[in-house]
């Protein structure tokens, strides 16, 4: 958020620093989702903070997987599931454990 105040020939900015999307400090609602093949194959965990979870990966990618996600209020609580998730299910397209 910026704001400004000017006055005869001085502008000020008051600038607040933004929140990072990554950040588990980012209060945005954000998307978990565990990824499948068509075939059912389990592929992946993850964490989207997009408003359209399957935007999160080009449409070409997306042709033959789908998503089966849920709603978390914040970033933390979605990442708090991820790391859950990957301790019991991880697959070697979750590199980390989030």
């Amino acid at each position: 958020m910026v704001s400004f105040y000017t006055l005869p020939h001085i502008s000020y900015k008051n600038v607040v620093t933004k929140i990072h999307g990554n950040s588990l400090k980012n209060p945005a609602p954000t998307w978990v989702y565990k990824l499948y093949s068509n075939d059912g194959t389990f592929l992946k965990n993850g964490i989207t903070s997009k408003p359209v979870a399957e935007s999160h990966y080009p449409k070409w990618y997306m042709s033959d997987k789908y998503m089966i996600k849920q709603l978390f209020p914040n970033r933390r609580a979605a990442y708090e599931w991820e790391y859950k998730q990957n301790t019991t299910q991880r697959v070697p397209s979750n590199k980390n454990m989030h």
